[in-house]
């Protein structure tokens, strides 16, 4: 039987995981002096290690020839076998996204109190943990306060505020690292050297930057590619089977939005939706060249990463113009890559972009007409936050329901007439709560404040009065 790439080279041992070095320090040192504790927590982003990792130490815990110098299991024994094949009564994978409800956790409490049939613990590794509901919640505190000598809980997740702070606080706490590109890169050399898979290095470059820090990505994408061709696999046959545009395109693209020529764009739009690319990918290449041009713009003068052409535009290009085009693209990505119609999304963000100039070039021609107003503009993502809002709080998302949001460099500022709003929002833990949507939805920072408003002559009186201790009773 076949088995693809990211099962066949899972990690056995806590060695082989990549990039978690202080997770499986404290893990090891644990095992080897015997103090184990009764849950875990394992959370970050997916492809990272966190089941694998889980296995593992369920292994290393019940392992009969345990290696007492580096805490690793010996993955010899009738244990180890048993529980690599998954075989074992007495650990169980439980997947939270499908056995949610509280008569899922009702049953793994009657079973608790049963020993082990074969092993020293019994292990419970609960993947998407944050998909249970609330009751289910509930039902697994009490076992996760006193569960019996010989249970173990893992809990995995990769949504850690969705988690209750009453179940973080009765587990140990572990936060996988994203796994950097070279790391990434250099296990798929070595798993390409082993499977006798030909493919540049360039290739094996692109898929290790678009597996965005998940090793079961990369190992999937590798997967996939090989079985394209015996031949050797290259960097142009790579992106054609990830849907990623030749370069050529994107340089067009980009130099078009210099010319802010949104009809020649948009018909290369046309040809890459014709070729099914990848929009998402397209943005994302689009934002490296942004990227690579603010580099030149700034800090290296000789970067050699960019064409004669787009370095013509750039060297006419103003800063301020340039971190407007990547704020842009950078809040129009999150909008596109959740989207149905990625084409029609991106065709509004190009839009965007091409009239930045023009839109610069009023700005400055009205630089003494330099007003609050033309500092603060409305925060086009605010409803989707308010929906997010409301999956963590519904009293905090109700209550911000008919508010709007205006953005000023590192401030979002919120227009509200609800008091209750008024109050959130001078409450410390209700405006961390907030942040905590915006940043999953912009992944950006916000200092929030109130929005200013216009205030009329009385209103000017009235503190004026008030500043100078003479009080007044307006009737």
């Amino acid at each position: 039987m076949y088995f693809v790439l990211y099962r066949k080279w899972r990690p056995k041992n806590f060695d082989d995981l990549t990039c978690q070095d202080y997770t499986v320090e404290i893990l090891k040192n644990e095992i080897i002096s015997n103090k184990i504790s009764h849950a875990y927590l394992f959370t970050g982003c997916r492809g990272t290690g966190k089941t694998s990792c889980a296995r593992i130490f369920s292994k290393a815990v019940n392992c009969l020839n345990l290696d007492l110098k580096t805490g690793n299991p010996c993955c010899k024994c009738q244990n180890c076998l048993n529980i690599e094949s998954g075989s074992s009564l007495d650990i169980s994978e439980i997947d939270a996204a499908s056995n949610n409800g509280v008569d899922n956790i009702r049953d793994i409490k009657e079973e608790t109190s049963f020993t082990p049939s074969v092993f020293k613990y019994k292990i419970y590794i609960i993947d998407e943990i944050h998909m249970l509901s609330t009751g289910a919640f509930n039902a697994l505190l009490k076992i996760l306060e006193e569960p019996p000598e010989h249970i173990i809980f893992i809990l995995a997740t990769t949504e850690i505020n969705k988690i209750p702070l009453t179940i973080i606080s009765r587990c140990q706490r572990f936060d996988f690292n994203r796994i950097g590109q070279e790391s990434i890169l250099n296990r798929l050399k070595y798993i390409s050297e082993k499977e006798n898979i030909k493919i540049d290095h360039a290739a094996l470059n692109l898929i290790s930057k678009v597996s965005n820090g998940s090793m079961r990505d990369a190992l999937s994408i590798l997967d996939q590619c090989s079985n394209f061709s015996d031949k050797n696999l290259d960097l142009n046959l790579v992106k054609n089977i990830l849907g990623i545009p030749e370069e050529n395109y994107i340089a067009d693209i980009v130099n078009f939005i210099f010319k802010s020529d949104f009809k020649k764009t948009l018909d290369i739009i046309n040809v890459l939706n014709e070729k099914s690319k990848n929009f998402v990918l397209v943005t994302d290449e689009i934002i490296e060249v942004f990227r690579q041009i603010l580099w030149y713009k700034t800090i290296e003068k000789n970067f050699e990463g960019l064409s004669e052409s787009i370095k013509k535009f750039v060297k006419k290009t103003e800063l301020n113009m340039l971190i407007k085009y990547v704020d842009i693209l950078k809040s129009s990505y999150n909008l596109i890559s959740k989207s149905n119609n990625k084409m029609a999304d991106f065709e509004i963000l190009i839009i965007k972009l091409c009239n930045v100039n023009t839109d610069i070039s009023k700005i400055n021609i009205k630089k003494t007409e330099k007003v609050e107003k033309s500092e603060i503009h409305e925060f086009a993502l605010w409803e989707d936050i308010i929906e997010n809002l409301k999956l963590k709080s519904s009293t905090l998302g109700r209550a911000l329901g008919n508010s709007k949001a205006y953005e000023s460099e590192k401030f979002l500022l919120i227009d509200t007439n609800v008091k209750l709003a008024k109050t959130y929002l001078n409450s410390l833990e209700h405006k961390e709560i907030i942040k905590q949507a915006i940043f999953e939805i912009t992944e950006k920072n916000y200092n929030l404040g109130p929005y200013p408003k216009k205030k009329n002559k009385i209103d000017d009186f009235l503190e004026d009065m008030k500043f100078q201790n003479v009080n007044l009773e307006i009737i």
